[in-house]
Formats: structure tokens, sequence, C-alpha cells
């Protein structure tokens, strides 16, 4: 994925293989930071979060992306 992945983006995009709870990367390291339809995959999710804020710069930004949700299967309230 990450080759495919690096074919379309500018110099200055990295992509690298980590967890997510234990971030390869320095303190205040990152502009930026994005997570696509994965958070479910973490395996503790509050570490995720922490070692995200740690790479971080101050002021940097985060984009999380989640999968749609399957429509119900029932309804959500009785009909009145």
């Amino acid at each position: 994925m990450r080759e495919v992945a690096m074919q379309h983006y500018r110099s200055g995009v990295y992509f690298i293989a980590g967890r997510a709870e234990a971030i390869p990367l320095a303190t205040d390291s990152c502009d930026a930071a994005a997570i696509f339809f994965a958070v479910h995959h973490l395996a503790d999710l509050h570490a995720g979060a922490r070692e995200i804020a740690r790479v971080l710069r101050p002021g940097g930004r985060l984009l999380i992306s989640f999968p749609p949700l399957p429509p119900p299967q029932r309804p959500l309230a009785a009909p009145a």
C-alpha cells in the first residue's frame, strides 16, 4: 500500500510503517497526521491518541476518516 501511495504524492509526504500505539517518530515532528478507515483496528485507542498528540507539533492537524456505518437493521424508535 505504501508503495502505491508514494507514487501519487509529491516530495515532503512520507509513509512509514509502525503501530499507532508506538509511532516511530520524534515528539512534535509532524505538521499533520491522518487515519483512514483504521481507528477500529487500534489495539489501544487511548495509547494511539496519546501517540498522535505526542508527534503532532503544536497547532498540528489530525484527519480521521471512518467507514460509513451500515443502515440500522431495525428502527431506532417504535412508530408513533
